[in-house]
């Protein structure tokens, strides 16, 4: 399925991947979720968060796209490998760390955290945003080999009504409450359709998506349920969330963009380059470039660049290139010196 890369990697994907992951960088730097609705700086970033409101639908359909089928048949190996190396491992590592920051900065504010609470928040993923994402993966690994007997079998309908049920869940929790539900993009139902999808798409031919303009009407859809949504008294997060369904509709067209691509280049040969390179990187990306997101932010607090009544502008581009370009070189340097240390496999699973 389509062409691969030096590491033999296929190549649509792992510039999927660079894409998704420069997406989630995107959207954990500074913003203006907390500035009035009324204002040029709100909207323009409201409408630009829905222009990036994919990427974790497509990293769980991928992770389902190239799981190892045949390991899953045994089951204790697959967990073992797949589930405790692969995912528990590195994200506890990562978990750990930004707890440990949290620490710091509860100390700086002479407001400690209980012991309990911290170790509370390591396990279930809650000392970063961007860690939900493996616990819930993790979830989906545990049921995968009964995912694939079920799409074998006559059960695999079924299993597509669990996401639209969760979605029907969260929009009538949102609006009746006023907030969003707990643990509402951390429990594996709200991602089970696309990781499902991804299962029963490997090893099969499909044709890329040929009517590339529905990306943009499915942004356009975004915006018009983000508006509607805050019009309707639903809280600033839901109007961003990526749980909705406008933004599942976008998530399924950029996947079907890449299922099945055969062009020679996605972008330019230089731009396609550079995206596989950051697909091959996305995995440690993913977890380190929130350290530098918070390490520049009281910096970036001091800045007030306005541009055209924009001031998220400015922080947001530097926050990017910093997060992105520090990811790189701690990645770098951590893989170098593991690999001195005869360690090269550690550095593999922790994303170095």
């Amino acid at each position: 399925m389509g062409q691969h890369t030096t590491t033999g990697k296929n190549k649509y994907w792992q510039i999927a991947r660079g894409i998704a992951i420069l997406c989630v960088i995107l959207i954990h730097c500074p913003n203006a979720i907390e500035s009035s609705p009324d204002t040029m700086n709100f909207n323009s970033w409201l409408i630009l968060r829905q222009c990036i409101n994919f990427p974790v639908a497509v990293f769980f359909f991928m992770a389902g796209l190239f799981t190892n089928v045949k390991k899953s048949a045994n089951y204790k190996t697959f967990i073992i490998n797949r589930g405790g190396v692969r995912l528990i491992l590195p994200f506890l590592v990562w978990s750990t760390f930004y707890g440990g920051v949290e620490v710091i900065k509860a100390l700086m504010s002479e407001s400690p955290m209980a012991l309990w609470k911290l170790a509370l928040k390591i396990v279930t993923g809650r000392t970063a945003p961007h860690l939900y994402y493996i616990v819930a993966l993790t979830q989906l690994t545990i049921i995968a080999p009964l995912l694939l007997k079920l799409i074998r079998g006559k059960g695999k309908r079924i299993l597509y009504l669990i996401t639209p049920v969760w979605l029907i869940y969260v929009y009538i929790w949102t609006y009746i409450k006023g907030e969003m539900p707990p643990l509402y993009h951390t429990l594996f139902p709200a991602w089970i359709g696309f990781y499902v999808w991804g299962l029963e798409c490997r090893n099969r031919n499909h044709e890329s998506l040929r009517w590339i303009w529905l990306i943009p009407v499915a942004v356009l859809m975004e915006i018009a349920e983000a508006y509607a949504s805050l019009k309707f008294g639903a809280p600033v997060a839901f109007s961003c969330t990526q749980i909705r369904l406008s933004s599942f509709l976008l998530a399924y067209f950029v996947i079907r963009v890449f299922l099945g691509m055969k062009f020679e280049t996605v972008f330019d040969r230089r731009i396609d380059t550079l995206m596989e390179y950051i697909g091959d990187k996305s995995y440690g990306i993913y977890y380190i470039h929130y350290f530098f997101i918070l390490l520049i932010r009281p910096i970036l607090t001091q800045v007030q660049v306005e541009v055209a009544g924009i001031t998220w502008f400015v922080p947001a581009v530097i926050s990017f290139f910093v997060a992105l370009c520090g990811s790189l070189a701690i990645m770098k340097i951590g893989r170098f010196i593991m690999n001195s240390c005869g360690l090269s496999k550690l550095a593999d699973v922790i994303g170095f």
